[in-house]
């Protein structure tokens, strides 16, 4: 098997839009660094309620997608020799498509919007249909990314803050970046009474530890952390400001519920000002092998 074949694949959803191509580029970046395979996915319907009469307009309307997607994974060959890359073409709609390539992928990567969103609109159906039900990370681009050589990860006090803790520090490694670690701290996000400084003593020093059992097992990705008082949604935008990456955890919510994603979560990514990463909380350990790859991997830049 060759390298590239190792391990699971980067998968990226590619329309020929603006931003579908800011995907790809940072898609085809990823996968070099992690000598993973390319997958460039592009879906296609017929977008009338009837079917034609005439079998040769469906043959037009998928040779339309056959050119969309040769386009797409022409460019991903020209941004990133010797990786492997996989074109797909899929009947269906874009999530779809996307959330079954997720099962077995290291991550996905979409743009927030793309050729059938409303003028305006920053988060677009696919995008919010992706990060709410994918197995895997999903990278969303709207944002330009930062050349401050940071990652930004936001923590907080829930179970699976482990899985985007872990997917932080692995891309730090793999980047050979700095990572700064953030928790927002609010009384009326915590429940607390706004005297009670215990609580918020308390929450510190649950965050400082949390991040130092991440530290011990990347020890050559520098880390520096803050624990900032405001609303988490301010707190992490202005994090994200000079940031490369920002990284965000997701708790599956419960069927029924009328928001699909956390409230912090839906308004970073309506206003992050660079990519978000958004890692679907499995409440991995120190120990889990995330999106394929060990931190015993990784050497000290020289």
């Amino acid at each position: 098997m060759r390298a590239d074949e190792a391990h699971a694949p980067v998968v990226v959803g590619y329309d020929g839009s603006p931003v579908s191509e800011a995907a790809l580029r940072w898609a085809a970046k990823e996968a070099q660094a992690r000598f993973t395979p390319l997958v460039v996915c592009h879906s296609w319907e017929w977008p009338f309620p009837m079917r034609p009469r005439d079998p040769s307009a469906m043959d037009t309307v998928r040779g339309l997608a056959e050119h969309t997607l040769s386009r797409g994974a022409d460019l991903a060959r020209r941004l990133a020799p010797g990786v492997m890359v996989r074109p797909r073409l899929e009947i269906g709609s874009p999530s779809a498509v996307l959330l079954i390539e997720s099962a077995a992928a290291a991550m996905v990567v979409t743009g927030t919007r793309g050729l059938g969103g409303f003028e305006g609109l920053r988060l677009g159906s696919t995008a919010l249909q992706v990060v709410t039900h994918a197995w895997c990370p999903v990278v969303l681009l709207g944002g330009t990314p930062s050349a401050s050589g940071r990652i930004v990860v936001g923590v907080d006090a829930s179970p699976g803050e482990g899985g985007a803790l872990a997917f932080a520090f692995e891309e730090a490694a793999l980047h050979q970046v700095a990572l700064h670690a953030v928790r927002a701290w609010s009384w009326e996000d915590e429940d607390a009474d706004p005297g009670d400084e215990i609580a918020r003593r308390a929450a510190a020093v649950h965050f400082q530890a949390t991040v130092s059992v991440w530290r011990e097992k990347f020890p050559y990705v520098e880390v520096t952390t803050g624990f900032v008082n405001g609303p988490p949604t301010e707190v992490l935008t202005a994090a994200a400001e000079r940031a490369e990456l920002l990284v965000l955890g997701h708790r599956p919510r419960r069927e029924g519920t009328d928001v699909p994603i956390g409230l912090v979560t839906q308004s970073v990514l309506l206003g992050a000002p660079c990519p978000v990463a958004v890692v679907r909380a499995l409440a991995p350990s120190p120990e889990a092998n995330i999106g394929g790859l060990h931190p015993g991997r990784f050497l000290p830049r020289e």
